[in-house]
């Protein structure tokens, strides 16, 4: 992180193994940083005039994404080990759940590797949405995880992938994909009234000179 007031560098250390793809996101709403590191279940709080002192919440679960809706609540998308998936969840400042979504994801059943994606907060009209990475799909729902509706991107691609192997890292079991993943949806954000999703694939209204 940058403080662009002096240009001095902080370092928040982890582990090597709290490390890990599509499981960190940083929320910067200056001079306020919220730091969401999935795979150390840590969500931290950082000042970028007083770097120094910080908190953190330690979630109770592993999560690849979440978003901070009001001061004291999260939701979070955290493992589930009897669905083997990634499901919504509320979670307070204490990292304990409160509130565990009813069917509002998608279900793969395959640890996740599927489910990943951008979690969205529109402030305005207290909703959230959630653009799959790996889909041609979002849903939008609210902060009582209750789902508004669902719709697909104008992407035309939708494919499930197949899980691999695993192996075991430092006493964590790890899943694999079987192929490389293609990142239909690899960036999303609201604006307003609007929702901006970039694809890499060809939309079926986009001619050949266009893409």
């Amino acid at each position: 992180d940058w403080a662009l007031t002096n240009r001095r560098q902080y370092n928040l250390n982890f582990k090597p193994a709290a490390i890990i793809r599509n499981c960190f996101t940083v929320r910067i709403d200056s001079p306020l940083i919220t730091i969401f590191a999935g795979n150390s279940r840590q969500i931290i709080y950082a000042h970028l005039n007083n770097p120094d002192t910080r908190f953190s919440i330690i979630a109770g679960k592993l999560f690849n994404t979440a978003v901070e809706y009001r001061a004291d609540r999260f939701i979070v998308k955290q493992y589930d080990p009897l669905l083997r998936d990634f499901v919504f969840t509320i979670t307070g400042a204490n990292g304990r759940a409160l509130q565990t979504e009813s069917r509002l994801s998608v279900s793969t059943h395959d640890d996740g590797l599927s489910t990943v994606g951008h979690l969205l907060y529109d402030a305005t009209h207290g909703r959230l949405i959630f653009v799959y990475s790996l889909f041609d799909r979002f849903v939008c729902f609210d902060t009582s995880l209750k789902r508004i509706y669902e719709a697909i991107t104008i992407d035309p691609t939708s494919f499930k992938l197949k899980p691999g192997g695993t192996y075991r890292n430092q006493d964590q079991l790890w899943r694999t994909y079987a192929s490389a993943p293609d990142f239909i949806n690899p960036v999303a954000c609201i604006s307003g009234d609007n929702l901006f999703i970039y694809s890499m694939h060809q939309a079926t209204n986009e001619s050949d000179g266009d893409f």
